[in-house]
């Protein structure tokens, strides 16, 4: 009997755990029974019946934290029992399933997660976990759907255990609802995938490398590039692999630069793998990790080599270029300089020749040296402007002008050709127009002067026109259009277009006929354009030709006579002392031929060294100054009077007298201190206009009589 009752009172104790256990598990609102105690306990049960109140009150109060508890959290938490009925879920779970938790307590776990039936493996999976006889934990992966979010995947995370007394067990499940979070990774797993995919198909190079210039990434492209595979240039330095030591510090500074977040772009020469030379253009940028720190770069490689190739063929070929203009430019200035040096003394020495007593042979001689020299004259100059157009460096002189009295020289000077072959010359200006406007008067005249003389060499009767018309006015800006008419042999209509070209004539017998470079019309078109007008002819054989400009100019706003003085008409006796430059001999004997005609007391030089030496040691009132000569030139001389000379002698008057005809001579005669600039050869008169304008501005001369 002993036995039998110890065998009771056992299983009394282990229905009592049970039953703790299920109430400390399990939904307190269930009425939990204990069977009748062993006759040995009966007077015991009143204070177990107190106690079973106490515990159940107790584990009442814990369970209310317990749910608070779960209900602060993201997580849904739920309970089953040994049936799979729910017997805890918090308010997450409850928002899941879109139930109450009243209604979701004791519903079947397995009907939950899969109402219709059509996931066996879930089912299968939960079955086998909860037929196990031991402690488990798991984790798996369900589809749910809601009534009120669509479907969501739930990860559930799975404990429990077999309880040990009763037989009976519990499993605790803690769902999360990865939905978004899976479907951010979709997406940037398959945007990742996308830009791989951009990337590796990308016809540039790609290249990443971390802070130390480590290699990390490089797509196809770059590999093709440079012909090293990827596995061989990831782990290495990209700049110690790829640079020679020329480029190494400036990618250096770029690194620094990429340190700082700051892009760039820049050119680079790369070592390939067959030991030749790519050039590449490198953009980059930082790249940067979660915490917004710089830990690389990004560079986008393109492949400019032939590019480069063709850079430097174009730079050779520029180089040549200006080689070649500078070594003709250099030509046409000797040239100049050397035909004019002689030009200077025929022209000047046959004026006073003309100005001696001649019979009808002589002056019938003289006439004919003077015109050769003329002709010899324009061919030098259209040769030099030539040059000067072609090579962008013809400067335009804008100054106030009378246009007026320049269409009228211009008419002048082609009178007396005209009247020769018995031609009309007439000329018409529109009344619109201003008198006084601003341009270069110099330029303007060549292009009359130049149309005017080709209508007069090329009609041989009948009559040449000028027109000046007013096209356009705003303000004062002012486009006039010149139209030049003549009756004379015309130009074939196959050889129009081509006229206004360099060395061009209309037929082969026109240079031998009329004579001519050929340039004159292709420069005449450059000094149009230079004042931003056009030109065009029209024309038909044995008919005449008609001439068509264009001038872009401005209107002086003082139509007042100018306020330059005059020049002075006539040559009047100068009387001072004048120390000479020049080292040609012919040159000496006219410009001393000239200075005395004028009365002057004249000194000659063959060199800047004799020009400082007589400086030294003597006063002069002006100092006319060749600029080559042996020893010391022009300019040196010139400096020289302007710098270490006292002051009174240092402020003498200046003036180039200089076969050099270029406008960078010109700029370089003003820089060492000239006050003046006459070119070779020169007119007389030019250059006594030019000596008083000088000799009035400085206050001098001490010992002239000029009136």
């Amino acid at each position: 009997m002993a036995e039998e009752g110890e065998k009771e009172l056992t299983h009394w104790f282990k229905h009592l755990l049970g039953t703790l256990e299920s109430m400390a598990l399990g939904d307190l609102s269930r009425n939990f029974h204990l069977p009748a105690l062993p006759a040995e306990l009966q007077q015991l049960e009143p204070e177990f019946n107190t106690t079973l109140a106490g515990l159940r009150n107790m584990l009442q109060r814990e369970q209310e934290k317990n749910k608070t508890f779960l209900n602060l959290g993201h997580l849904i938490l739920l309970s089953v029992d040994e049936s799979l009925k729910v017997s805890l879920i918090n308010h997450r779970g409850a928002e899941l399933f879109g139930l109450p938790e009243e209604e979701l307590m004791e519903k079947n776990w397995l009907d939950l997660l899969d109402p219709t039936g059509s996931k066996p493996g879930t089912r299968a999976f939960l079955l086998t976990l909860q037929g196990e006889n031991k402690i488990t934990s798991a984790s798996f992966e369900t589809f749910i759907q809601t009534p009120n979010r669509g479907e969501r995947t739930i990860v559930w995370n799975i404990a429990g255990s077999k309880n040990g007394h009763t037989g009976s067990g519990h499993l605790f499940f803690a769902g999360e609802d990865v939905t978004e979070s899976r479907k951010l990774i979709e997406e940037a797993t398959a945007s990742e995938e996308k830009y791989r995919t951009l990337v590796e198909t990308m016809d540039e190079g790609v290249m990443t490398v971390d802070n130390a210039d480590i290699i990390r990434f490089v797509n196809k492209k770059y590999c093709e590039i440079t012909g090293y595979p990827a596995e061989f240039l990831i782990g290495k330095n990209a700049t110690e692999l790829l640079l020679d030591n020329t480029y190494k510090s400036q990618l250096q500074k770029v690194i620094s630069e990429r340190e700082k977040g700051d892009s760039s772009q820049y050119e680079v020469p790369v070592r390939i793998s067959s030991g030749d030379t790519k050039w590449l253009l490198i953009s980059g940028c930082p790249l940067y990790d979660k915490k917004g720190e710089v830990v690389g770069s990004i560079g986008i490689h393109t492949d400019i080599t032939l590019r480069k190739e063709i850079e430097n063929e174009l730079i050779a070929a520029k180089e040549i270029a200006e080689e070649s203009s500078r070594v003709k430019e250099t030509f046409f200035a000797n040239m100049s300089h050397e035909i004019r040096t002689p030009m200077n003394g025929i022209v000047g020495l046959t004026n006073l020749l003309s100005k001696t007593a001649l019979n009808a042979k002589q002056q019938e001689y003289l006439k004919a040296i003077q015109k050769s020299s003329s002709h010899l004259l324009v061919i030098i100059d259209d040769i030099l402007d030539f040059s000067k157009i072609e090579a962008g460096k013809l400067e335009l002189n804008i100054i106030r002008m009378d246009l007026f009295d320049l269409i009228d020289n211009a008419i002048k000077i082609m009178a007396f050709k005209a009247e020769e072959k018995g031609l009309i010359l007439e000329n018409h200006i529109d009344g619109k127009i201003p008198r006084y406007v601003m341009g270069d008067p110099v330029r303007i005249n060549q292009i009359l002067t130049n149309l005017l003389s080709n209508s007069v060499k090329f009609t041989e009767s009948g009559k040449v026109r000028l027109a000046a018309m007013l096209k356009c006015r705003k303000g004062d800006d002012l486009v006039l259009q010149f139209e030049i008419n003549d009756t004379g042999i015309g130009i074939p209509e196959a050889m129009q277009k081509k006229v206004f070209e360099s060395f061009i004539q209309a037929n082969s017998g026109i240079m031998g006929r009329y004579g001519g470079t050929g340039l004159g019309l292709s420069i005449v078109k450059g000094l149009v354009t230079r004042h931003e007008g056009e030109i065009s002819l029209k024309s038909a054989e044995n008919e005449g030709t008609t001439v068509t400009f264009t001038l872009n100019l401005v209107a002086s706003s003082d139509d007042q006579t100018q306020l330059e003085a005059k020049a002075v008409k006539e040559e009047k006796p100068l009387r001072i002392k004048v120390l000479v430059a020049e080292d040609n001999p012919i040159n000496q004997l006219l410009i001393k031929e000239v200075l005395k005609h004028w009365e002057c007391v004249t000194e000659v030089v063959e060199n800047g060294l004799g020009v400082v030496q007589r400086m030294e040691e003597n006063d002069y009132d002006l100092v006319l100054m060749d600029i080559q000569m042996p020893e010391m030139n022009g300019l040196e001389a010139t400096r020289y009077i302007r710098t270490r000379l006292n002051a009174r002698k240092a402020q003498i008057p200046v003036i180039a007298l200089t076969a050099q005809a270029t406008q960078k001579e010109k700029q370089s005669c003003f820089e060492a201190g000239v006050n003046d600039y006459i070119t070779k050869p020169f007119e007389t008169l030019t250059l006594y206009n030019m000596i008083v304008k000088h000799l009035y501005e400085t206050g001098k001369p001490q010992t002239s009589s000029l009136k």
